[in-house]
């Protein structure tokens, strides 16, 4: 069912770092560059549906999905991401487990194997090395899983210090951030990671949800108690403020993406809006691409 967001509560339901993970922990380094163009448009649907559509290029009004498919018996499912293998991850919300489908995507693709997770998986990522990382919602920590990643995966180690309902999350330059609603914040984990780390910086973001970042390394977040989506620029810290604030026709953001042009593409329950660059405060949808009920999104292959 879809989630209606309510002040700080909840009520009923773009780059990849390179980093070397051991069995404890991680550790950072740069960015790398992604081995296939992420060009198409992925939205994961939840609302009851669960199902997940993927948009082709030239993106406008009348964008229908190139293909869409229902993960499995899923009627809630959350954000989207990409190993280096141009497999796609999708954070089953409803049933506890990020589901993994191998390309090419087709309208009868079902899953390849799925791996179990804390409670409640929202916002999920990978690193250079296919390590994954898991917001769990609903247990209120981020569990971390090591490559090679199979359907007996178990989480190498959880992080839980000052985190208590997480959702949005991205490895970036070496660190993980991690949208908290209830705490107010997107906390920033600086490598190596382990079942010790505590946040660096928390960024104050009332409403964090979605997160993602520009080419130029800008922080998006989407601030539901505000209805909203806010850039901060770098270096973080702990009294950071927005750079820019976009609301437009935004009454539900959930989750942000970038093109590589610097255009925002942000999920509003029933669409996904499109802002195009350059991004100010006064900027307002260019148009609306029509969607089931759009949760997650990120641009893949």
């Amino acid at each position: 069912m879809r989630k209606i967001h309510i002040g700080t509560l909840a009520l009923v339901a773009l780059a990849l770092p390179i980093l070397a993970a051991c069995s404890a922990g991680s550790t950072g380094g740069a960015p790398g560059p992604t081995p296939f163009p992420m060009t198409r448009l992925y939205v994961a649907n939840d609302g009851g549906s669960g199902v997940v559509q993927i948009f082709a290029p030239p993106f406008s009004a009348s964008s229908v999905p190139a293909v869409a498919f229902k993960d499995g018996t899923s009627t809630d499912v959350d954000d989207v991401a990409f190993d280096r293998k141009g497999r796609l991850y999708v954070g089953n919300f409803g049933q506890d487990m990020v589901d993994v489908f191998t390309p090419p995507f087709t309208n009868a693709s079902t899953s390849t194997f799925s791996i179990t997770t804390g409670s409640g998986p929202e916002g999920i990522d990978l690193d250079i090395l296919g390590n994954l990382y898991v917001a769990n919602r609903n247990a209120g920590n981020v569990t971390v899983y090591n490559a090679p990643l199979s359907g007996t995966s178990t989480a190498a180690f959880t992080i839980a210090t000052g985190l208590s309902q997480p959702i949005g999350l991205k490895i970036h330059g070496g660190s993980l951030y991690v949208a908290d609603q209830t705490h107010g914040y997107v906390a920033v984990y600086n490598a190596p990671f382990s079942s010790s780390s505590a946040p660096a910086v928390t960024i104050p973001v009332a409403g964090a949800w979605g997160i993602g970042f520009d080419g130029a390394g800008n922080l998006w977040v989407c601030n539901v108690s505000t209805s909203n989506v806010q850039e901060f620029t770098p270096p973080f810290t702990n009294t950071s403020t927005p750079a820019i604030t976009i609301s437009g026709t935004l009454s539900n953001p959930e989750y942000p993406a970038l093109d590589a042009t610097g255009n925002l593409y942000v999920s509003d329950i029933t669409d996904v809006q499109v802002f195009l660059a350059p991004l100010s405060s006064s900027s307002t949808s260019a148009f609306d691409i029509p969607t089931i009920a759009a949760n997650g999104i990120r641009f893949g292959p």
